[in-house]
C-alpha cells in the first residue's frame, strides 16, 4: 500500500484536488481505501487484520486515560450493563459524563485511578452500543424545553412491536410538514413531539431525562419516569379544552388566540426574574412542576399563586397594562389547567354560608342582564370561585378597572392606580377600595356601576368577616377581575353616557 501510494502520489494528489471542487462548502468527507481482489471490490473492514486494529484502538479510551496516563482494566468480571461475566471491563468508559475520576475522593478501591473500572464497569461491547445508542438518541429523541434540553427515552413494557415507536420517532423527526401546528404543541420547539407520543398504546411508556452539557460534564437536572401515552393525551386535552374558552379564543389584549403551554410555567418561573435583586435562577421551580404535571403528583396552589403574584406585580410596576393583562390571563388559564387536572393540593377557602341560607336571605335577580353575565361566569369556573370572598375580589377589581377607564379619559392619567399599593392587597384594603371607587364615580358624575355596586355588596355580605384568602391569593383575583372587565360591559343606564 505505501509503495503504491509512495509511486503515485502525484496522480492521487491531482485526482483529490479534482474531486475537492466538487465538494459543498461546509460538508463532510472521508478518504478510505479500496481493494480489488479477484476483480472484486473490497474495503478496510473487509480484513481481519483491520477489524481487530479497529477494534483495538476504538477500546483504548475505555481504559486509558491520556490525562493520568494509568490504565484501569480488569479480566473475567461482571459488567454492570448486561450483568454478564465478561473477558475484561473497563473503567473509563464515559459515554455520559455523570462521574468523574478527577477527583481522588470519587473513587471506590483505594481512591487510586487504576482500580477505576470497580466504580463503573463496562465490557467491550457495552461500550459500543451505549455510543451508538448516544448518537441515536441524539439524532432521534433530542428535544429543546424553553432553552433546557430533553431526552425522550421509551420503555416497553412488552417487548412486541418494538421497531414500531422507533419507526414513528424517526419518521416525525424527517418530517416537517407534520409539525406545523401549533395548537397541539406543548412547547414552543418546532420538533415538539408529545402529541405523537399521545396517540400511541399504554404498551409503552416514556421518561424525560432534562440534563445540562457544561464542558466534559453530563448534569441531569430532572428525570420525569413513566409517562403514560394516555396521561400524555388527558394533558393535551385539557389543553384544547381551554383554548376553545370564549374569552381565550378573542382576547382583546393579543392579536392572536392564548394557546396553552409551558412556556406560560416557564414566564412564571424564569431563567431570572426582572428587577430581582440576587437574579436567581428559576429553572428548579420549572422542572420540578413540569415534572409533577406530567407525573400526576400534587401542586402546592398557594406556591403558585405567590409566584404568579410575583411576576404579575414586576409587570404592573412597569405600567404596561396590555401586556400586564395578557400575563393576568395566561396565569388564569395555568391555574385553570392545573385544576382541570386535579392536581391542586392546599387549597384555602373563606367563610361561605349554608346553601340554603345563601338562597333564601340574599336573593340575585337573574334576569337582570348584568347580574346573569357574573352568575353565568362564577358557574363556568365554580372550581375557581368556590368561595364569595374570591368573587367580591373579582367584581371590585372590575370595577376598579371601569373607574380607570373613566379617569384616563378625563384625565389622561389614572391617579387612582397609587391606591392600589402595587397590587400588595389584603381583606381590609378591598372593604376600603370599594366606598372609595364609589365616592370617586360619584365625583365624576358617571356611576354607571350601581347594579354591580349591589351585586358586589351581596357578596361581601355572604363573604362576611375574617376571610381565609392568602393575601396573594386575593391580589390575584382582584387582578384578574381588572383584567377581564370587557366580559362584564354594561348597557348605558338611565341618566348616564356608557363611554368607557
Amino acid at each position: 500500500i505505501y509503495t503504491c501510494i509512495k509511486d503515485n502520489f502525484d496522480k492521487i494528489l491531482g485526482d483529490l484536488k479534482e474531486k475537492l471542487k466538487l465538494i459543498k462548502k461546509n460538508e463532510g468527507s472521508i478518504i478510505t481505501l479500496k481493494f480489488l481482489e479477484n476483480k472484486e471490490p473490497r474495503y478496510l473492514g473487509d480484513y481481519s487484520f483491520f477489524q481487530r486494529h479497529l477494534i483495538t484502538q476504538s477500546k483504548i479510551d475505555y481504559y486509558y486515560s491520556k490525562k493520568y496516563k494509568v490504565s484501569s482494566k480488569k479480566e473475567k468480571q461482571v459488567c454492570s450493563i448486561c450483568l454478564r461475566n465478561k473477558p475484561e471491563v473497563f473503567g473509563f468508559v464515559q459515554t455520559y459524563n455523570f462521574y468523574t475520576v478527577d477527583k481522588t475522593g470519587f473513587l471506590a478501591g483505594g481512591f487510586t485511578r487504576e482500580n477505576a473500572w470497580k466504580n463503573y464497569p463496562v465490557c467491550l461491547e457495552c461500550a459500543l452500543v451505549l455510543e451508538v445508542g448516544k448518537k441515536y438518541i441524539n439524532k432521534n429523541l433530542t428535544f429543546n424545553f424553553y432553552g433546557i434540553f430533553y431526552k425522550v427515552i421509551p420503555k416497553f413494557i412488552l417487548k412486541k412491536d418494538l421497531g414500531e415507536i422507533f419507526e414513528v420517532l424517526e419518521e416525525y423527526k424527517k418530517s416537517p410538514k407534520l409539525k406545523k401546528d401549533d395548537i397541539t404543541k406543548l412547547t414552543a420547539d418546532e420538533d415538539e413531539i408529545f402529541e405523537k407520543l399521545s396517540e400511541q398504546a399504554n404498551y409503552i411508556n416514556f421518561n424525560l431525562l432534562f440534563y445540562q452539557e457544561q464542558q466534559s460534564a453530563f448534569r441531569i437536572l430532572q428525570f420525569v419516569e413513566d409517562i403514560l401515552p394516555s396521561r400524555l393525551k388527558q394533558i393535551i386535552t385539557v389543553k384544547k379544552y381551554l383554548e376553545q374558552l370564549e374569552f381565550f379564543k378573542e382576547c382583546q389584549y393579543s392579536q392572536k388566540p392564548i394557546l396553552f403551554n409551558f412556556g406560560i410555567l416557564r414566564r412564571i418561573f424564569p431563567k431570572s426574574r426582572k428587577m430581582d435583586f440576587y437574579r436567581r435562577n428559576f429553572d428548579k421551580y420549572f422542572l420540578d412542576l413540569t415534572n409533577k404535571i406530567f407525573s400526576n403528583k400534587l401542586i402546592d396552589y398557594q406556591f403558585i399563586i405567590k409566584s404568579i403574584m410575583k411576576e404579575v406585580r414586576v409587570s404592573f410596576v412597569h405600567d404596561n397594562f396590555p401586556l400586564f393583562a395578557l400575563l393576568c390571563l395566561q396565569s388564569f388559564m395555568l391555574l385553570l389547567f392545573l385544576d382541570k387536572l386535579n392536581l391542586f393540593k392546599n387549597l384555602k377557602g373563606g367563610n361561605i354560608m349554608k346553601k340554603d341560607k345563601m338562597t333564601t336571605l340574599i336573593k340575585f335577580d337573574e334576569t337582570d342582564e348584568l347580574t346573569n353575565k357574573i352568575l353565568k361566569f362564577f358557574q363556568e369556573f365554580s372550581e375557581n370561585f368556590q368561595y364569595p370572598a374570591q368573587k367580591v375580589v373579582f367584581l371590585v377589581g372590575i370595577l376598579t378597572k371601569f373607574l380607570l377607564n373613566i379617569q384616563y379619559l378625563e384625565r389622561n392619567a389614572t391617579p387612582f392606580m397609587s391606591k392600589l399599593q402595587g397590587l400588595k392587597l389584603d381583606e381590609k384594603l378591598i372593604k376600603k377600595l370599594f366606598p372609595e371607587i364609589q365616592n370617586k364615580l360619584i365625583e365624576y358624575g358617571k356611576n354607571y356601576y350601581v347594579k354591580l355596586e349591589s351585586i358586589i355588596s351581596k357578596f361581601f355580605l355572604l363573604a362576611g368577616n375574617n376571610w381565609k384568602q392568602t393575601n396573594d391569593e386575593i391580589s390575584f383575583y382582584f387582578t384578574l377581575g381588572m383584567d377581564l372587565w370587557y366580559l362584564f360591559k354594561i348597557n348605558k343606564e338611565e341618566g348616564g353616557n356608557n363611554s368607557e
